[in-house]
C-alpha cells in the first residue's frame, strides 16, 4: 500500500541488528553444538525494493529514499555477521549459505492456463469462473482484515481446511475439469504444469502410461516452442519433467512438469494467475501493477544460484568440482558435527 516501502526499510534494518543482539545473547549464555539463524530480510528487500535499485530494471522507479536499500540490507547483514563470527569464536565452523539468488523481474506476465486453453488442453466454465473470483475475493478480503496472528491461529485449527480449500477454489474453481487435460499452478516463479491424471484427480481424463507420458512430452514442446508474436523472444527456458528435479518417496507430490521461465535482458518473466477466464497468454504489466504485494507485484524474483562460504576448523578450502547444491549442506554440517552419515542422503560431504 502507500508508504509502505519507506515504513518497511527501518523496520527491515532494525530486525537484522535485533536477531543478532538475540543471537549473541544466546551463545554467550550457553554451548551449542549447532546454531542456525535466518536471515529473511534480504528475501523481502530483494523482492520488494529491487525496482528502486536496479536503473535496468523495465519496473525501475527513481526514489532517492530508496534507491540505496538493496546495499542498506547486504551492509548490515555484513554487521551483523562480524558479531556472530566474534560471539562463536575462533573454534566454530561458520557456513554462510542463501537458499537461492536473485535477478529482477520482467515487467511481461505468462497466464499458463491460457495458454493451455489456447493449446485445446483446458477449458474454463462460466459458472466455474465465477465461483473462483468469489474465491479469490474473499481470500483477498480475508488476507488483508485478519490481523497476522490470528491468521496464524486460524491455519493451525479447524478451519483450516476450509481456508485451503477456498485458496483452491480461488487457483483451480474457474477450470471446466470435464474437459481439461492439463491445468498450472500458476505460481509467481517455476510454475508447475499437472497433467489431470486418471486415478489421481478427482475428474482426471488422462490414461496412465502412454497417454500420460505422451501428453507431458507435447506440453513440454509446445512450451519450449513458445515465442513472443511481438519480439520472437522466447517464453520458456526450460521444462523438466518431476523425476529429472526431484526424487523419492515424495516425489509423486511434485508438479507433472516445472516450468522455467525465460529471462527477457536479465529480467526474468513471472507466472500470473489467470482468473478463471480466457485472455492473452503474454501481456505487459500496466505502470500500477509493476509494484505491489506478492506475486505479479514483485519487481525482484529468485534466481537458482545462491552462495556458500565456509570457514574455520575442518574446513580444507577445496569443493569437488567448484560448485554445490543444496543437498550437499545437510551432509556436509552432520560431518562437520561429527555425526555418522545416512548411506540414502541426498547430497555429498563437500
Amino acid at each position: 500500500g502507500p508508504g509502505w516501502h519507506r515504513r518497511a526499510r527501518p523496520v527491515l534494518l532494525a530486525n537484522i541488528v535485533r536477531k543478532t543482539q538475540a543471537a549473541c545473547w544466546l551463545m554467550e549464555r550457553d554451548a551449542y553444538d549447532l546454531f542456525w539463524l535466518v536471515f529473511s530480510e534480504s528475501d523481502t528487500a530483494g523482492h520488494h525494493f529491487w525496482a528502486f535499485c536496479d536503473r535496468s530494471s523495465p519496473r525501475y522507479r527513481p526514489d532517492p529514499e530508496l534507491a540505496d536499500t538493496l546495499e542498506a540490507i547486504y551492509r548490515g547483514l555484513d554487521r551483523a555477521l562480524g558479531a556472530l563470527l566474534a560471539a562463536a569464536g575462533p573454534q566454530a565452523a561458520v557456513m554462510v549459505l542463501s537458499d537461492h539468488g536473485f535477478c529482477g523481474a520482467s515487467d511481461h506476465v505468462v497466464h499458463l492456463d491460457r495458454w493451455l486453453e489456447q493449446q485445446g488442453l483446458l477449458r474454463f466454465g462460466t459458472v466455474a469462473s465465477r465461483t473462483a473470483r468469489l474465491a479469490g475475493w474473499l481470500r483477498e478480503t480475508g488476507a488483508g482484515l485478519v490481523p497476522a496472528r490470528i491468521k496464524q491461529s486460524l491455519m493451525r485449527g479447524n478451519l483450516a481446511r476450509a481456508i485451503m480449500q477456498t485458496d483452491g477454489l480461488a487457483r483451480f474453481g474457474g477450470i471446466d475439469r470435464t474437459a481439461c487435460l492439463a491445468f498450472s499452478d500458476e505460481l509467481p516463479q517455476d510454475p508447475g504444469i499437472w497433467i489431470n491424471l486418471a486415478g489421481r484427480e478427482p475428474r482426471g481424463r488422462v490414461l496412465p502410461g502412454q497417454d500420460y507420458e505422451r501428453l507431458r512430452a507435447r506440453i513440454a514442446e509446445a512450451l519450449l516452442g513458445w515465442r513472443d508474436p511481438v519480439s520472437g523472444r522466447a517464453v520458456v527456458e526450460a521444462v523438466w519433467r518431476r523425476e529429472d528435479v526431484a526424487a523419492g518417496p515424495f516425489c509423486h507430490r511434485m508438479p507433472d512438469l516445472v516450468v522455467r521461465l525465460a529471462s527477457w535482458d536479465g529480467h526474468r518473466l513471472l507466472a500470473a494467475p489467470s482468473a478463471g477466464r480466457p485472455g492473452p497468454a503474454l501481456r505487459r504489466l500496466s505502470f500500477a501493477e509493476r509494484i505491489g504485494g506478492k506475486g505479479v507485484g514483485t519487481s525482484g524474483v529468485h534466481a537458482p544460484e545462491g552462495i556458500l562460504v565456509l570457514g574455520g576448523p575442518g574446513i580444507d578450502g577445496q569443493v569437488p568440482g567448484g560448485t554445490a547444491d543444496l543437498a550437499d549442506v545437510a551432509p556436509t554440517a552432520a560431518r562437520l558435527l561429527g555425526i555418522d552419515l545416512r548411506p540414502d542422503l541426498d547430497g555429498q560431504v563437500l
